[in-house]
């Protein structure tokens, strides 16, 4: 190839093109997923096997035994500048080809405002002193940057400067110059799972914890019963919408069990955010689209009775609480605004035969108001 990969990659960390992801596959350009697709740096030549080696090397020593004993490496590293890659190092093939694939991490988190979620959850994570919320979506789709927005929020704005512990897989964002403590601990490293992780927090003494990554029964035990005692939760649990988070969490607990599940989360939880990336019209950039349920009397009840799940769908599309909204909603709104286009909102939706008479009916108002 044209240019030493670790200078390539270093410098394309510090490029302004708005891609997520580096992708190296041997024999192939480096490539970038662009808000367009991947794109194909083609001016610097296919990627040889042992210039990925010799990269790998660099930013992490040992990992070929570590990928010989498991089927990937998932690691953050550090390059020039502060400048941090989350790394996925894997084989495809059957173990004919090495393949890498980096998504940038900034240097700072973003601010909650810069995320382009609604302007009362900062104000309703400073009210909250303890409870549960837990942020979902595909992979991909923004939820550490956005746990991070709010863990910042916290550290800057809250009166009391906080005590914040993290159970990650593996540290993306380092939160610097605290106000208060802040322990980052790295699943496989610091401690041996998130379940683990969790049980331990809770002996330190911690004002605010956030889990990674919710995906089984004793960790959604642990958060949920840390949230009812007095502390405030942030986490991630995998679910294509925010009502589908309830029914995601209860099934991970024996069905003896979630009756109780069930009163637990009604009253420690406060809000779900699900959010998508979607790519802007003009493809220079994402755009942010957020679900959001937040709890209140009529969804604990809700929560508490599976017959009445179903109905948190049309409490949010009625926003009666007017913050809690749909998904499509958002899209229609992105939509006629023109920050993104009717296709890219359409791959986006988890209900898309409920979204295309919405776009309908806003094209035709808008067709409407335009006479």
């Amino acid at each position: 190839m044209a240019k030493d990969l670790f200078e390539l990659i270093a410098d394309l960390a510090h490029d302004e093109l708005p891609f997520s992801e580096i992708h190296l596959v041997e024999g192939a350009p480096v490539a970038l997923k662009l808000p367009g697709g991947l794109r194909d740096l083609c001016d610097e030549g296919p990627v040889p096997r042992v210039a990925i080696e010799q990269f790998l090397d660099r930013v992490l020593p040992g990992w070929q035994p570590a990928l010989a004993g498991c089927q990937s490496i998932d690691s953050a590293v550090e390059l020039p500048s502060e400048t941090r890659l989350r790394v996925n190092v894997h084989w495809a093939n059957a173990g004919q080809s090495l393949r890498l694939v980096m998504r940038r991490i900034p240097r700072d988190p973003l601010t909650l405002k810069d995320t382009g979620l609604p302007p009362f959850l900062p104000r309703l994570l400073l009210e909250s002193g303890k409870g549960l919320v837990i942020v979902t979506g595909a992979t991909g789709a923004g939820k550490t940057t956005t746990l991070f927005a709010a863990l910042r929020h916290i550290m800057e704005q809250r009166e009391a400067p906080p005590h914040i512990i993290t159970i990650e897989e593996p540290i993306e964002y380092v939160l610097r110059r605290p106000r208060g403590v802040v322990t980052q601990r790295e699943v496989g490293v610091d401690t041996a799972s998130f379940s683990h992780g969790l049980r331990e927090a809770l002996r330190q003494g911690p004002d605010v914890i956030m889990v990674g990554e919710v995906r089984d029964r004793d960790t959604a035990d642990t958060m949920l019963r840390a949230a009812e005692s007095g502390h405030l939760v942030l986490a991630t649990v995998h679910s294509s919408s925010a009502d589908g988070v309830i029914s995601k969490i209860v099934s991970l607990f024996h069905p003896d069990e979630q009756a109780q599940t069930r009163h637990v989360l009604k009253n420690v939880l406060i809000g779900v955010v699900c959010q998508v990336l979607l790519p802007r019209l003009q493809r220079d950039g994402f755009a942010l689209a957020a679900e959001i349920l937040i709890n209140s009397p009529q969804v604990a009840r809700a929560i508490e009775d599976p017959a009445r799940l179903s109905t948190l769908r049309d409490f949010m599309r009625r926003s009666e609480d007017r913050q809690s909204r749909l998904l499509n909603d958002v899209l229609v709104d992105l939509v006629r605004g023109k920050r993104v286009s009717r296709s890219d909102a359409l791959l986006a939706s988890y209900d898309r035969q409920d979204l295309l008479p919405a776009l309908d009916r806003a094209a035709g108002d808008t067709v409407d108001a335009e006479r």
